[in-house]
């Protein structure tokens, strides 16, 4: 097949060479012409047959399934055929979805999003229509827009959330205005539907498969015509399955399934469920208008962060200063990861899962609905660290059981014979060529206005210097996102001020359970007794997939991090959440600047649990080589709050609470039903009423014996059968060389002194 160069709309500059700008969806809304543009161009892109190297099928299809080579193109790469175009948990995660995104965007020869517009649009609008001037410029100046998720949501009204969500999102069909077509289409925006082509009718005609996404439970993602996104139930499960789960099923199960079922408001309670227990009203003086991914992101532009530190959720750092500052646990990609599962839902709709998420609109919308966002962010941060980059990683390429393998795929036994495989910035980011038909690499790429689009923060001719611009991007930042911020200052009544900052720092092997993605979920116990669908606070979704389907790889990507025991970063912020704690009865009097109070009031009330996908909560292994495959710490260090927007806050170096750092049963919490895995994902046993776990073999050992585990931590659990929490149904309701650590005492900001959980 001919390359398909990735070019971008070269198009559309203003008169002294100013970049059409991809602006947020409610601002491309109201702009008529484009707007109708864009939602009838979807709608075109998405009736392409599915077998067209430019339908939405097809691109959607290089993020994972079917995995088959997207136009042919092949990884280069040392050894045997790689598999698969993944980079997550790589440095090459952002500027690997930057040209993917422009490939849907436009492409100069090839007729996406843009050229759609342009071929087959504008050309059937009557010349003589009073508006075909407006749409002609409309042609040459559009961008896909992005949907800014990490904007604070509104608490309540039905119809402002409406506004938060991406426009007609939750519509079946929309009126379209554009001359000379339908007047009212299928909206692309609530749902892709597979259109029936030569006998084929389901993604599994096409490739789609069978995923495994939990210990026990397959998901046949090839039955489905159309995508989920927050599903109010499992409904691929047989009736038989159901049963077996509790889950009353019914006859049209299968066909919701195969249908899909799209629930957009469900994704509004997902970024605003913690804290559950809080009525807004009851504390006129407190408000939650802050959510976790507000203040992740604004995090993101405040903390001293490496460019791998920003990039990724699995690059650790290497540098000394920057382990014991301990602000890289938060990244881009891990805040990217939350927001999958929070789209997706916690009944396994599309976005929750690798091989899959891109058939979900949302997708574009989060890289431009939801990877366009995170591309602004990414943009937006180069912009203000043009200094910062990454250097080459060199790896002995192995095979999936870890022998050493020579350039020509054979095992070898000497160290010396083996081939090397080295990541960098001139890694080949395939299947994207240029115009010139070779790969782009992610230094060509570096700056995003090689595709002649920017953003709203990035209009670079607005300023008369770069300092002046990096001043209004750091008040922006501040004022769409720094809701705590502002908050503490107007409640301190006073310009500056210095504040205590709590954070949760998670760490885990992200093949753990052969690549199977699970949850960490992270609660304060609010009552008597600990009651998951109250005590929710935060989350770290380990968004994975194995690295095999069938006993063939599909993923060399997620061997390579498999075999070399990865390990992925996240963090929940508690700092905006401290507020709240005169709330928790017993504690109405605790002084929330005080580090020891916050300390003794977190030792007694936080607890986690490990949330499979498939919503049955899980039990791991706890092994004793001394380097945990999941450790949940606990930090805090002081920052200083400036009224001043202009100014970034400064964050002192994270010090681990040492009484945080004890016995995992005295934070992991195993309810009745819970699955006791191997390292693997392979199940052990069932946990029972009385704690004890029930073995394969209807024989019963205690949790300790089975997994190492003493589970002290469920005496005054809520008891719930089956292992499923109402918080666990739903989405949210090793250490660094030597800082590894199970339980050691450690104040230092690295991972060692977490709860290590295995």
């Amino acid at each position: 097949m001919a390359p398909i160069p990735v070019t971008g709309v070269q198009s559309g500059k203003g008169p002294h060479g100013e970049i059409p700008l991809r602006v947020e969806i409610h601002d491309l809304q109201k702009d008529i012409h484009k707007w109708s543009l864009y939602v009838l161009a979807l709608r075109i892109f998405y009736d392409r047959p599915a077998d067209h190297p430019k339908s939405y099928f097809q691109i959607s299809g290089i993020h994972g399934m079917p995995y088959l080579p997207w136009n042919g193109e092949e990884v280069p790469r040392n050894g045997p055929k790689p598999t698969g175009y993944c980079t997550h948990s790589t440095v090459l995660f952002p500027s690997w979805h930057r040209p993917y995104v422009v490939l849907y965007e436009a492409n100069n020869t090839q007729q996406l999003i843009q050229e759609i517009i342009a071929t087959e649009i504008l050309p059937k609008i009557p010349q003589n229509d009073k508006d075909y001037d407006k749409y002609k410029t409309a042609t040459e100046t559009f961008r896909i827009p992005f949907w800014d998720w990490a904007a604070p949501p509104p608490e309540s009204q039905q119809e402002i959330i409406n506004k938060w969500l991406p426009p007609t999102s939750q519509e079946k069909k929309v009126p379209n205005l554009v001359p000379g077509f339908p007047q009212v289409i299928d909206n692309p925006l609530y749902q892709y539907v597979l259109k029936p082509q030569g006998g084929k009718a389901t993604f599994g005609d096409f490739g789609v498969g069978t995923l495994k996404v939990g210990p026990d439970e397959d998901v046949e993602y090839g039955d489905c015509v159309g995508l989920s996104r927050c599903p109010e139930n499992k409904y691929y499960l047989t009736k038989e399955e159901a049963e077996k789960e509790g889950i009353v099923w019914s006859a049209d199960f299968p066909g919701k399934w195969r249908e899909g079922e799209i629930l957009s408001y469900e994704v509004y309670k997902n970024f605003t469920d913690s804290m559950p227990w809080f009525i807004p009203g009851i504390k006129p003086e407190i408000s939650k208008k802050e959510h976790d991914a507000a203040e992740n992101v604004w995090r993101l532009f405040n903390y001293s962060l490496t460019y791998p530190d920003f990039a990724t959720n699995g690059d650790l750092p290497k540098d000394d200063d920057d382990v014991k500052r301990g602000h890289w646990y938060q990244s881009l990609e891990s805040i990217h990861n939350n927001v999958h599962l929070f789209v997706g839902g916690g009944n396994n709709g599309h976005m929750t899962q690798v091989p899959v998420a891109s058939f979900d609109p949302f997708f574009w919308l989060h890289h431009a609905m939801r990877y366009r966002n995170v591309e602004r962010f990414y943009s937006i941060w180069q912009y203000l660290h043009d200094d910062q980059w990454f250097g080459d990683t060199t790896e002995i390429l192995k095979d999936s059981t870890g022998n050493m393998l020579n350039d020509k795929g054979e095992v070898v036994d000497n160290e010396k014979d083996a081939a090397r495989i080295t990541v960098g910035p001139k890694t080949p980011l395939a299947p994207f060529r240029n115009n010139g038909g070779n790969f782009y690499t992610s230094n060509d790429v570096r700056n995003h206005t090689v595709f002649n689009y920017t953003y709203p923060e990035l209009q670079n001719w607005k300023y008369p210097s770069k300092e002046e611009h990096k001043k209004a991007i750091n008040a922006q930042i501040n004022k769409t996102y720094g809701g705590h911020k502002a908050d503490t200052l107007i409640k301190k009544r006073t310009s500056e001020a210095e504040t205590l900052e709590v954070v949760i720092n998670v760490s885990f092997y992200k093949f753990l359970f052969s690549g199977m993605p699970f949850n960490v979920k992270i609660y304060l116990q609010y009552g008597d007794k600990k009651d998951p669908a109250k005590d929710y606070i935060g989350n770290a979704y380990n968004f994975s997939a194995p690295s095999s389907s069938d006993g063939k790889e599909v993923c060399s990507n997620c061997t390579i991090l498999e075999l070399s025991r990865a390990t992925c970063t996240a963090q929940v912020v508690v700092s905006h959440m401290l507020k709240f704690f005169p709330l928790y009865p017993g504690d109405e009097n605790i002084d929330i600047e005080n580090a020891d109070q916050v300390e003794k009031f977190l030792k007694k009330r936080l607890y986690v649990q490990i949330i499979s996908a498939t919503g049955r909560e899980i039990v791991p292994p706890n092994t004793n080589d001394n380097k945990p495959a999941i450790t949940v710490s606990v930090a805090h260090c002081k920052a200083r709050y400036s009224a001043d927007d202009t100014r970034l806050t400064t964050f002192g170096a994270f010090q681990n609470f040492l009484s945080l750092a004890g016995d995992v049963a005295e934070l992991l919490v195993v309810g009745t039903g819970a699955l006791v895995l191997t390292g693997t994902g392979a199940v052990l046993g069932t946990v029972n009423n009385a704690g004890e776990v029930i073995l394969g073999n209807g024989s019963t050992k205690s949790l300790k014996e089975v997994s190492g585990i003493t589970n002290k931590g469920a005496r005054d659990l809520v008891e719930l059968a089956g292992g499923l929490t109402a918080a666990a149904t739903g989405v949210l309701g090793g250490g660094l060389g030597g800082l590894g650590g199970s339980g050691k005492k450690d104040d230092r900001g690295g991972r060692g002194g977490g709860f290590g959980l295995f």
